[in-house]
């Protein structure tokens, strides 16, 4: 099981009784994980259960807590604020039971007493908040750029192996997406007022499971 959670925020403040006041707040969160629990070549004989299990979780921001990213500012004359958030999130998490043990020319595999399960689950909780204000008495403009990112691989599977279960056999991949984001952006002035905000969010997700080229007995189910 592999954990990654990234918690916090930045923001950027720009005021003046002059002319002009510009800020910005650039933020980029990246997560790269991978959880791998693999049983290969190997001979595995369990009076009771055989449990193979990959769980990768990834957390940015909590619902109590989330990510934020803000820039605000105020001037008499021109005003620019910008709030940019990039969070990219890559993850794995693979469960397998591979191949067979092979003893005096004789291929051994995995024999449980009860069950035989490969599981595998990758999770994605995304709780962001980003927002630019720029107010002026003549021009204010305030931009908010959001972009997400994911890419998940979840895979849980046997191949090229010999299970005997005097229960069950199962092979099961879960995808769990929680994703919350508030992207506001505000200009106002006296003159001329100009808000933007631009949010993208790319998801990309692979699941497998099930078993490739191999010998299954099960005494009650497979699935």
């Amino acid at each position: 099981k592999g954990t990654t959670e990234i918690t916090g925020g930045t923001g950027s403040l720009g005021i003046t009784g002059g002319s002009s006041a510009f800020g910005a707040s650039v933020v980029t969160g990246v997560i790269d994980s991978s959880v791998t629990a693999v049983i290969e070549n190997s001979k595995v004989n369990a009076d009771k259960d055989v449990i193979v299990s990959a769980e990768a979780n990834e957390t940015i921001g909590k619902s109590d807590a989330p990510f934020i990213t803000v820039a605000g500012g105020f001037s008499t004359g021109v005003t620019l604020e910008g709030a940019i958030d990039t969070l990219i999130m890559s993850s794995t998490a693979d469960a397998h039971i591979k191949g067979t043990k092979i003893i005096d020319d004789v291929a051994y595999g995995i024999t449980a007493g009860r069950d035989v399960s490969i599981t595998a689950q990758g999770t994605d909780n995304i709780f962001a908040i980003g927002g630019a204000v720029g107010a002026s008495s003549q021009t204010g403009v305030g931009a908010t750029i959001n972009t997400i990112v994911v890419d998940k691989d979840v895979d849980a599977y046997a191949e090229n192996t010999t299970i005997d279960a005097k229960q069950d056999i199962k092979a099961k991949a879960t995808e769990i997406d929680n994703f919350f984001t508030t992207v506001i952006a505000a200009g106002g002035a006296g003159t001329t007022g100009v808000a933007g905000v631009v949010n993208t969010n790319v998801i990309t997700s692979e699941l497998k499971a099930g078993f490739n080229n191999s010998t299954l007995k099960a005494g009650n189910k497979i699935s």
